[in-house]
């Protein structure tokens, strides 16, 4: 069922084509630089910048996430590829019931069984309510899937081997299924005809692959590379932040609990990575607190800018505003309390 959303690949697109564009402008902007510094004579000063060792603390932090990350986000864009050809839509409607708080809680937790990309989980959810899925079990589904289910909950465990443990791995699982549980029960009371627009949905011709596994490779193979550029951009900012940003202001920064909390939850939301391999990103700001680490894991996913203007593009637009600053204020809200007591 390779069913895609109309107003997401637009978003998609607009996205695309803005990214493509920055970094068109900065590629120009070296290459004239390098130019300029060849007719003056100084091409061997750029060399001497290379060694510099700030920019080669850069390219480590970088090249080591991106290495630790991206194999992360093509397991998750296979298994979103697999569940797109090969798990029929009755299996999945199976798992959700029309009670409200079993709905929920089956919502929060299908993750566990059906793996979704927070970058694939939008037109999933659309497709789910235009089969008559509880809008409560469906939005659940939307904020919880991508993180508590078993790539985020791995990659999760990986990144923080070394430093905070198994104990972040529950405190973004518990974050997770908190504001999804809250959000959903505010807003499951809405009918499917008040939330969602009326833009059909486009999708591959029938016959298009010659066999499933073609067609779930294809599948997988588009994700990733939708994904990817969000894995390389967070990974850069990253890079900047540890090697060009002085430790004192992070550290000005993590002795307050709003101000922390805050400064990575707008952080998140910026660089809207997968919930695949944020945690490599997150487990890079070593000197903030452990709370503050888990937000940007938990607001990503949640309200990254990516997943802001699909909303925008599959909702309408009244639900997806007041969805999008419910979760902001429950993440923020959480995320100090959780500050205050630990």
């Amino acid at each position: 069922m390779q069913t895609v959303n109309i107003s997401s690949n637009m978003a998609n697109n607009k996205l695309e084509n803005f990214l493509k564009k920055l970094f068109l402008t900065a590629g120009v902007i070296v290459v004239l630089y390098i130019v300029n510094a060849w007719y003056a004579g100084e091409l061997g000063r750029l060399f001497f910048l290379t060694r510099n060792p700030r920019l080669q603390l850069f390219t480590v932090v970088v090249v080591s996430l991106l290495l630790e990350a991206l194999p992360f986000t093509f397991v998750g864009s296979l298994m979103s590829g697999v569940i797109e050809i090969f798990v029929p839509e009755k299996v999945i409607k199976k798992i959700f019931s029309k009670k409200r708080i079993s709905g929920i809680l089956a919502g929060c937790f299908a993750g566990l069984i059906f793996p979704v990309c927070s970058c694939g989980i939008i037109p999933v959810a659309r497709r789910l309510l235009k089969k008559g899925m509880p809008v409560s079990g469906v939005v659940s589904y939307l904020l919880a899937a991508p993180i508590i289910n078993p790539i985020s909950i791995l990659s999760t465990a990986v990144a923080f081997r070394a430093t905070r443990g198994i104990g972040i791995v529950f405190g973004r699982i518990s974050f997770a299924f908190a504001v999804a549980f809250t959000i959903s029960f505010l807003l499951g009371s809405h009918k499917r005809e008040e939330i969602l627009t009326e833009r059909e949905s486009s999708c591959s011709a029938p016959g298009k692959y010659k066999s499933r596994f073609e067609a779930v490779f294809s599948h997988a193979a588009d994700e990733f590379l939708l994904v990817g550029r969000y894995v390389v951009f967070g990974t850069i900012i990253a890079g900047f932040f540890n090697a060009f940003v002085p430790r004192q202001a992070l550290v000005a920064i993590a002795s307050g609990s709003f101000a922390s909390v805050a400064f990575m939850e707008i952080l998140a939301v910026i660089l809207s990575m997968c919930s695949d391999s944020d945690a490599f990103v997150a487990s890079s700001f070593i000197v903030l607190p452990a709370v503050s680490q888990v937000v940007f894991m938990t607001a990503g996913p949640m309200i990254g800018l990516a997943r802001i203007i699909l909303y925008m593009g599959v909702f309408k637009k009244q639900f997806a505003v007041k969805m999008i600053i419910a979760v902001a204020a429950l993440i923020f809200a959480f995320g100090v309390a959780a500050s205050l007591l630990f």
